[in-house]
C-alpha cells in the first residue's frame, strides 16, 4: 500500500509481484507472452505431421509384406524327364494340386518311361511337402519363408513380434524421455527402428526377421510418441485439438501412401527400402 509521503513526493514504487501471483505462472502463460503459435510452432507441427505419415506406411506395411502368394505344390520326388511328352511342367503340376484341400497333392505312378496321368483318379492325395510360389506378380514373406499349410500360423508370430515391440517401446520410451528428454529419445528410436528395418530386409530366417521386427515395433512406437509428446507440451491449449486432430488424420493418409507405393512395388523388399528411405531426413533436424 503507498504510503501518505510516497503520495506527495509522487514517486511511484515498482509493482511486484507476488510470490502468490509467480506461483500461478505457468507453461501456457509463457507461450502466450511469446506470440502463441508461431513460427517455431509451424515448424514442429509440420515435421512431425510429416513423421507421422512415414510412420504409418512403415507400420501398416506388414499388411502387404504378408500378403498370401499363389503357390503349388509338387511331390519331393518330381523328376521332370519323366513328365510325359506333350506337356509342360506347369500343366503338370496343376493336374497333380488336388482340387480340394491346396495343401494336398496326387501321389506319382510311374508306367514304362514316364509318369501314369490315367492313375490319378485313382490315387489317394497326401500332404504337400513342396511348394512354388508364383511370384512373378509380387513376392512377400509368405513365398519368402514358405508361410502356407502347416507353417501359416508362423506369419502371425511375426506380427505379434512387431505389436509387443510397440507395447515395450511405448512404455520404456515414456518413462526415458521423462529423465533425459523427448528429442533425444527420438532420435535413439529412430536408429533403433531404421536399423531393424533394415536387417530384417536382408534376413535369411523368419526367426531373425521376427527378433527384429520386435525391435522395429520397439523403436517406432518409441520415437513416435516422444514427438507426439513434444507437439502437444510445446503448443497452447487453444492449438492442441486442432493440430491434434490434424495429426490423426495423417496416418490414413500415410496409408493410403503406402497403398498406392505397393501397388507400384510389388517386390516387399523394395518396398520396405522405398518406405524406409523418408525418415533419414529426420537426422537432418538434429541441430
Amino acid at each position: 500500500m503507498e504510503t501518505i509521503t510516497d503520495f506527495v513526493s509522487g514517486e511511484e514504487k515498482p509493482k511486484v509481484k507476488s510470490e502468490a501471483s509467480s506461483k500461478n505462472l505457468d507453461i501456457e502463460d509463457v507461450f502466450e507472452e511469446c506470440g502463441g503459435y508461431g513460427y517455431f510452432q509451424l515448424l514442429l507441427s509440420l515435421v512431425i505431421i510429416f513423421f507421422v505419415i512415414c510412420n504409418a506406411m512403415l507400420y501398416m506395411s506388414m499388411v502387404y509384406i504378408g500378403t498370401q502368394i499363389p503357390f503349388t505344390c509338387f511331390p519331393p520326388e518330381l523328376n521332370s524327364s519323366l513328365i510325359p511328352e506333350n506337356t509342360t511342367s506347369e500343366e503338370f503340376l496343376e493336374v497333380l494340386n488336388y482340387k480340394i484341400d491346396q495343401c494336398s497333392v496326387i501321389d506319382l505312378q510311374l508306367n514304362d518311361t514316364s509318369y501314369d496321368l490315367s492313375s490319378i483318379n485313382s490315387t489317394k492325395p497326401r500332404n504337400c511337402e513342396r511348394r512354388r510360389f508364383d511370384t512373378r506378380d509380387m513376392s512377400s514373406i509368405v513365398s519368402e519363408f514358405d508361410l502356407v499349410c502347416e507353417r501359416s500360423w508362423l506369419k502371425n508370430t511375426a506380427f505379434s513380434a512387431l505389436f509387443i515391440g510397440c507395447l515395450v517401446g511405448s512404455l520404456g520410451f515414456g518413462i526415458l524421455a521423462d529423465r533425459f528428454g523427448r528429442r533425444p529419445l527420438f532420435f535413439v528410436g529412430l536408429v533403433i527402428f531404421l536399423t531393424a528395418n533394415i536387417i530384417k530386409v536382408n534376413s535369411p530366417s523368419l526367426l531373425l526377421f521376427n527378433i527384429v521386427y520386435f525391435f522395429e515395433g520397439l523403436g517406432q512406437s518409441g520415437s513416435y510418441f516422444c514427438t507426439y509428446s513434444l507437439m502437444l507440451e510445446m503448443l497452447c491449449l487453444q492449438h492442441r485439438m486442432p493440430l491434434n486432430f490434424t495429426l490423426h488424420c495423417a496416418f490414413p493418409l500415410g496409408s493410403m501412401c503406402l497403398a498406392g507405393s505397393a501397388y507400384a512395388i510389388r517386390n516387399w523388399r523394395h518396398l520396405q527400402y522405398a518406405i524406409c528411405l523418408p525418415h533419414f531426413i529426420f537426422f537432418f533436424l538434429w541441430k
